[in-house]
């Protein structure tokens, strides 16, 4: 019988043979801080109310715009 050993990135859970490809995979990996805003359609374009944009303060400093 063999014993396995699997790394395991934290952020998007893929599995790696080597300990360093999760580190590099974890620190690759940009995350999401805070919403930074959020634009809003009028009522009779959007009844639904929620933003038609977002802006995402990312970890590495810049803010990225996700649209639905």
């Amino acid at each position: 019988m063999k014993t396995l050993q699997k790394y395991q990135c934290e952020v998007c859970h893929t599995e790696y043979a080597r300990k360093k490809d999760a580190e590099d995979c974890e620190k690759s990996h940009k995350i999401p801080l805070s919403i930074a805003g959020a634009r809003h359609l009028a009522r009779a374009q959007n009844g639904t109310g929620y933003p038609a944009t977002i802006t995402v303060h990312m970890s590495d400093g810049k803010d990225i715009i996700y649209k639905r």
